[in-house]
């Protein structure tokens, strides 16, 4: 299987224990079309970033965006790749 590396373009800062408002202002503040999120699974209570991805799904989809795989994506827009 090849390495693939993936980079987020909208940084939440939710690693420091902000609330689930505040996340959901940082997401909504920096998404644009194409955008990959950063959330984080470990390393502590997680309550606040479960309640910000359940009011921020809902609240992106009716501005239009959808959520992809990132095996999705790559099917879409493949990136030339030079060997």
């Amino acid at each position: 299987m090849e390495r693939l590396d993936v980079l987020s373009s909208v940084v939440t800062r939710d690693y420091i224990g902000i609330t689930a408002d505040e996340i959901v202002a940082e997401v909504m503040k920096q998404a644009t079309p194409g955008a990959v999120i950063a959330l984080h699974d470990g390393g502590g209570p997680r309550e606040q970033i479960v309640i910000a991805v359940e009011r921020l799904i809902p609240l992106l989809r009716r501005q239009g965006y959808r959520f992809l795989t990132i095996d999705e994506v790559r099917a879409v827009d493949e990136p030339s790749v030079s060997r």
